[in-house]
């Protein structure tokens, strides 16, 4: 019969079997809202293309089976996370952009705050505008309905702020909307080189000449 000081020490010997960690219960909209951040975090540093239930799983440090008790798949994450931060980004750009202003100086001054909030918290903002790897479809495809919405809004604008019957109000709305999205994606790649100021005053020398 083997000894007590034998038992231990085959035991001592034995390779102990790691678990991953059990995860705490919490309510499924907050576990949700993790997942969901947990994404976010995931686009920001490996692109959509990233997102994985492996990755979102290992990120959160719990079992896929808690993922899909609240989604069926990656793609169900990416398109309930593309919702939000849609929704997030039409907002703000509401509150801080005067959308019924026809003063076109008001918009340029508004967009320079704007920009310095996206400089300031980047990952939001690039989940929209700017996921590494480039953008999917669906999210492409939102990001144009976007640029439609706002070149229609500011060719409103821009028919009182720049009156002429030779001015073409509607394809420079189109190409000052191209110039804001292009100015947005450079300052959240590159804010030190492109902060908003300066991107900014580089629109409003374009609205000056065009004001003649």
């Amino acid at each position: 019969m083997a000894t007590v000081e034998q038992s231990e020490r085959a035991a001592s010997g034995k390779k102990a079997r790691v678990r991953r960690p059990y995860a705490a219960r919490m309510p499924i909209d907050e576990r949700r809202t993790q997942l969901l951040d947990v994404t976010l975090q995931i686009i920001a540093e490996r692109g959509i293309g990233g997102v994985t239930i492996d990755a979102v799983s290992k990120a959160a440090d719990i079992s896929r089976s808690v993922i899909y008790r609240i989604f069926d798949d990656a793609d169900d994450i990416l398109w309930e996370l593309l919702d939000r931060e849609e929704v997030y980004a039409r907002g703000r750009i509401a509150q801080v952009v005067p959308l019924d202003s026809t003063d076109p100086q008001e918009w340029l001054d508004a967009t320079q705050r704007l920009y310095e909030e996206m400089a300031a918290e980047p990952i939001r903002w690039k989940a929209f505008l700017l996921p590494p790897g480039g953008n999917p479809g669906p999210a492409e495809e939102r990001l144009e309905a976007w640029n439609g919405e706002m070149a229609d809004t500011l060719s409103a604008v821009l028919r009182k702020g720049l009156p002429g019957k030779d001015v073409d109000h509607a394809l420079i709305a189109q190409a000052l909307v191209s110039l804001m999205l292009d100015s947005a994606r450079r300052v959240l790649r590159d804010p030190q080189t492109y902060p908003p100021k300066r991107v900014v005053d580089a629109m409003r020398q374009v609205l000056t000449r065009l004001g003649g």
